[in-house]
């Protein structure tokens, strides 16, 4: 009597184990095999949905995904997860007989590898990094440089990821208007020193130094300021003095 069929084929051939286990003994376990069986369904259960990288008809604009192969100036990361639009994390796999230790430094070089978007932290473009062997999953919180990795029992959901990430939204949205504000009254401080005003350069010298320090307190929310005052550079020429602090 034959036995119950335990794996069915891929349609590269690859025999997939039907109960979706797999022997951390068997050598020729692959990558691809550990994404498919292991790291595909824990990321289907955390509510990302498992897309293919499309260059023409990119899904990322609605819903949330985990895009396979996605590009980067570095190479092309295992997995990037986004939501509504934005990636909000790198995952890089590997086969089940390696363990994930170490496959974090390769997650943060597709992550400064990003083009540029609403995240940057010293360099890299997401706040959220994995790295996995399909049992074994460790998470950086790249958002302050201080965090280090730690083991996580499963991936984030989306609602997570967003909620994780709302407070450093909520502080670099108050971190522009509060510079911005703090310009414009430098702006006047100027004037009036031109003016002839001297009483008025001490109060400049001060407002450039308080500049310089709000961009330098809250490092996760400085790449966004800083954009900002770039961009004020043509009304506000002073602007360059706190740039180059």
């Amino acid at each position: 009597m034959l036995g119950r069929r335990r794996a069915h084929c891929a349609s590269d051939g690859t025999v997939v184990p039907r109960n979706g286990r797999m022997s951390r003994h068997d050598p020729g376990q692959s990558e691809w095999l550990t994404r498919k069986s292991l790291i595909d369904p824990r990321l289907q259960g955390s509510g990302w949905a498992v897309v293919p990288f499309d260059p023409i008809a990119s899904p990322i604009q609605n819903g949330c995904y985990a895009i396979t192969e996605y590009p980067t100036a570095t190479g092309p990361a295992d997995y990037a997860l986004a939501a509504d639009g934005t990636v909000f994390s790198i995952v890089e796999a590997k086969k089940l007989t390696l363990g994930p230790q170490g496959v974090l430094t390769q997650a943060a070089r597709y992550a400064r590898g990003l083009p540029p978007g609403p995240f940057d932290f010293d360099g890299l473009r997401v706040p959220f990094l994995y790295s996995t062997n399909g049992e074994v999953i460790l998470f950086h919180d790249v958002r302050h440089p201080l965090n280090r990795s730690r083991k996580v029992g499963t991936f984030h959901s989306p609602a997570a990821l967003h909620l994780n990430h709302r407070d450093v939204i909520d502080r670099r949205k108050a971190l522009c208007v509060d510079i911005r504000r703090r310009v414009q009254e430098t702006d006047r401080y100027l004037w009036r020193y031109d003016a002839g005003d001297g009483t008025a350069r001490q109060a400049f010298d001060d407002a450039i130094r308080d500049l310089r320090g709000r961009l330098a307190a809250d490092a996760p929310c400085s790449a966004t300021a800083r954009a900002m005052l770039m961009g004020l550079r043509g009304t506000h020429p002073f602007v360059n003095i706190v740039l180059a602090g």
